[in-house]
């Protein structure tokens, strides 16, 4: 099964698979364009340069550090989620 590794982690947090979305190498800000995500978390700079320049959905980098969970906890509160 591909992605056997990404849907155990995502059981495991409660994500359930039908929220799972796969791009197949087309762009995500294809994908995020018209939808209403309040980020998306991605260690690749071209992904996240081409979401942040075309999408309303703010981009965090995850590469090499960990501030990205400070990020995400401070945009859900601002959003009302927590």
């Amino acid at each position: 099964m591909a992605n056997r590794d990404l849907f155990e982690v995502a059981d495991k947090l409660g994500i359930p698979r039908d929220r799972i979305y796969f791009t197949n190498f087309i762009d995500k800000w294809v994908f995020l364009k018209d939808k209403d995500f309040v980020w998306h978390l991605d260690d690749d700079w071209v992904e996240n340069r081409g979401i942040l320049n075309n999408t309303k959905t703010l981009a965090i980098d995850s590469w090499g550090n960990s501030a990205w969970k400070g990020k995400c906890e401070r945009f859900l509160t601002r959003k009302g989620v927590k």
